[in-house]
């Protein structure tokens, strides 16, 4: 028997079930024999626990009576007599709360683990629930202190001062905790605020511990040797990342954060660089352009460049930084190598070989390529989700982002989806998301919303004191393209073409047999290689490639090489779809999904409708069977109004995928017949390219006539078809029509061949047809 006071009282037997106590007087009655376990509760401790101050008339006798309906009710709970009272006779580790008072010490998250909700503890155990609170609050601080080393505890920790505003040891665990996390001014200001709660609410001062506290970060202050810059913006959702690169850095004498431009790799340097203890010294590289001068500007950041000592040779600016640096150690920040990539290589290497103390940080949007890097990739801020509440979307790094650069402006439930839409549309991309939100002082955030298909030409407001490059999207993506070689260029504004991502087929169809740009690209953080084998972009990325692509006019022959692979690949797909490996070629197609919707919309645009019907005309059997029929049924009728030639029977099967897929939903009744009656016009003497073809003149009937009259609409004919898909098909939908038609279960199941009388399938279809076939009305 387990016993649980710890939140709502329960019970359970032997075997973990929950055993009912109803009513609140039952369970109080429990929670003040548990509380004492094994030991005699007086009769008044219990009555004044059930009753309080209103005790009935004959209170021993009532509570006899409650004693009697609690054993009734959990037969295996043994409530014994005394007395003076009443004993509940079981182990005391059989209930939570005794055991959670034992694991407190021994292992503070197990213990913590027992606790479920709010205590149902009555007046009369106010000391135990207090006594408890405080265990817990401990537990609490134990385990907030043994995990501070490998996660962010800060928000936590801010809770619990708020909740306990002068508990001195919570406010020393988040002092600490700042300070690991490498944010002084925070750590110091809620010592401040700790000191001022005391001496006005108490009339004392901090507490030794608080002090001592407090003079270490006033030592580590004065006495830190570097040139990092003093950040005026607060630091939003990358907490863990500081503490991940600092663990990099303790292991390893270079690290490089690698990102796309924007991605936030300058100021994540400068946080690691304020939480790593010793001299650190930055150096930004972005204005120097020579790559000669790179040693000299590294001097002079270091406030080293004063004359060289006397020598008979001519010495080199990286020879004196070579030598001035061997015998130091710090951290070196060098951040923006990408333009000076072969340099910053050598200068990295020439000063790890020669100076064992120093560690390298470098930003790049490349890696270095030398002996012992080790790379750290900037991700984008974690991202809402898209039906996100106001609360799980203020709970996303990106909104609070947005909304931190935003002093005026307040998440509410009328602005949340424009801001959740805004923060997807930018990739969670912090310098986008800077921009956007200047942008949100003058425009209401539902029309910068719906505005940045054009986002080059709005996000221009970035800061005056920022980097050229900073200061506006489009200049963050210039810097970018500036860098690549013609190649590189080229596979970038092709690939843009592919809003799914691609494969190395994809690529090599689209791009030319030379991987080596591509590769080059996923090295300039411009391309992704995910763990599916495909490469994909930013959205931002890409829409700069489409610009770029249509500058060069290669608009419409890349869209007509990636529609004829995307062809190629569906037709090898279709008929897989309606055999034993079809589930292979779904995830094949779903791959592919938004590529191939793409190039339909793409083709229609461009008034090329013979591609767009043989491409739709490949997947329908893959919008039926996964799912998308509404939008294969949408995109099936635009293809019809489109004007221009097209294979016949292909433009037949966009009719009857159409029909089919509408049936389910998006279409009248009516549509759908007159949809199926001019595919059967289409179909004529092309029939034997595709077994749906021979189905369009029974299913045709069978949508268009009265269920007497159509009968089966020649569906049994098609029984002996040589194509076994077909087969199958037309006996199982002859089967559903006698279901319909209320012929017995023995005659459908005859026609179809099956044994379950409660459902019809066809196994190399793939499609359910326990539903009934929708009849005109």
């Amino acid at each position: 028997m387990e016993i649980a006071v710890l939140g709502p009282v329960e019970v359970r037997d032997g075997d973990g079930s929950l055993l009912p106590v109803a009513g609140a007087r039952l369970r109080t009655l429990v929670v003040l024999l548990a509380l004492d376990a094994n030991r005699e509760v007086t009769a008044g401790r219990l009555i004044d626990g059930v009753w309080g101050d209103a005790p009935p008339a004959a209170a021993a006798n009532a509570l006899q009576a409650l004693v009697s309906r609690l054993r009734r009710a959990v037969p295996g709970l043994a409530v014994a007599a005394t007395p003076a009272g009443y004993r509940l006779v079981t182990d005391p580790e059989t209930v939570d709360a005794h055991r959670f008072a034992r694991l407190v010490a021994e292992d503070p998250a197990k213990a913590l683990g027992l606790w479920r909700g709010d205590l149902e503890f009555p007046e009369v155990a106010r000391p135990e629930a207090v006594r408890l609170a405080g265990l817990r609050l401990a537990a609490r601080r134990a385990r907030l202190a043994g995990e501070m080393a490998w996660r962010d505890v800060v928000p936590e920790l801010e809770a619990l001062v708020a909740a306990h505003p002068l508990d001195e040891s919570l406010a020393a665990l988040l002092i600490r905790a700042l300070r690991v996390a490498g944010n002084r001014g925070r750590a110091l200001d809620v010592f401040e605020q700790a000191r001022r709660r005391l001496g006005g609410q108490l009339g004392v001062d901090p507490s030794a511990e608080l002090a001592g506290l407090h003079l270490e970060l006033l030592r580590e202050t004065d006495v830190r040797e570097g040139n990092l810059p003093a950040e005026v913006s607060s630091f939003v959702g990358r907490a863990a990342d500081v503490r991940a690169v600092r663990a990099l850095i303790a292991g390893h004498r270079l690290v490089t954060l690698t990102g796309p431009g924007g991605s936030g790799k300058t100021r994540l340097s400068v946080e690691v660089g304020g939480a790593v203890p010793g001299a650190v010294w930055r150096v930004e590289l972005a204005p120097v352009r020579d790559p000669a001068e790179l040693p000299q500007t590294i001097l002079s950041a270091l406030r080293l460049g004063g004359p060289a000592l006397r020598r008979t040779e001519p010495v080199t600016p990286l020879a004196r930084l070579r030598d001035a640096l061997a015998g130091r150690d710090m951290l070196l920040v060098l951040d923006n190598c990408e333009h000076l990539i072969e340099a910053a290589a050598e200068v990295a290497d020439v000063l790890l070989r020669a100076a064992p103390g120093l560690r390298l940080l470098a930003t790049s949007r490349e890696p270095l390529g030398i002996a012992g890097e080790r790379l750290f990739p900037v991700e984008p801020l974690a991202l809402p989700p898209a039906d996100a509440d106001p609360v799980a979307a203020a709970a996303s790094p990106a909104v609070q982002l947005l909304l931190d650069r935003t002093s005026h402006f307040t998440l509410t439930s009328e602005n949340t989806e424009p801001v959740v839409r805004i923060c997807r549309a930018l990739d969670g991309m912090p310098l986008a998301i800077e921009l956007a939100a200047a942008r949100l002082r003058t425009l209401p955030a539902a029309v910068l919303a719906d505005r940045l298909a054009d986002r080059f030409r709005l996000l221009t407001g970035g800061s005056r004191t920022a980097l050229p490059r900073h200061r506006t999207l489009r200049a963050v993506v210039d810097w970018s393209w500036d860098l690549l070689s013609g190649d590189e260029r080229r596979v970038w504004r092709r690939l843009a073409m592919l809003p799914g991502g691609a494969d190395v087929t994809a690529v090599e169809w689209v791009c030319g047999p030379d991987l080596d740009p591509p590769a080059a690209l996923v090295d300039k953080s411009l391309l992704v290689l995910g763990p599916d084998g495909r490469y994909r972009m930013l959205e931002t990325i890409r829409e700069y490639g489409l610009e770029r692509l249509a500058e060069a006019g290669e608009t419409e022959a890349v869209r007509r090489t990636l529609i004829a692979h995307l062809i190629d690949l569906a037709r090898e797909a279709e008929p897989h779809l309606r055999r034993a490996d079809q589930l292979v070629w779904l995830r094949r197609l779903r791959a592919e999904h938004d590529n191939m919707h793409a190039a339909v919309r793409d083709a229609i645009a461009a008034g090329d409708r013979a591609n767009a019907v043989t491409l739709a005309a490949n997947l329908g059997w893959y919008w039926w069977l996964n799912g998308h029929r509404t939008e294969g049924a949408r995109l099936c009728a635009e293809l019809i109004a489109v004007p221009g030639p097209a294979d016949q029977a292909d433009l037949a099967l966009v009719h009857v995928f159409a029909a089919l897929n509408g049936v389910e939903g998006p279409m009248e009744f009516d549509e759908v017949k007159i949809l199926f009656r001019a595919g059967e016009r289409l179909a004529v003497g092309v029939q034997d390219r595709h077994p749906a073809l021979r189905l369009l003149s029974p299913l045709a009937a069978i949508y268009s006539q009265a269920p007497d009259e159509a009968r089966y609409g020649g569906a049994e004919r098609l029984a002996e078809d040589p194509d076994p898909w077909l087969r199958a098909i037309s006996r199982m939908l002859v089967g559903q029509v006698r279901l319909n038609l209320g012929e017995p279960a023995a005659a459908a199941e005859a026609i179809c061949g099956t044994r379950s009388p409660g459902s019809v399938r066809s196994g190399t279809a793939g499609v359910s047809v326990s539903r009934s076939v929708r009849w005109p009305t």
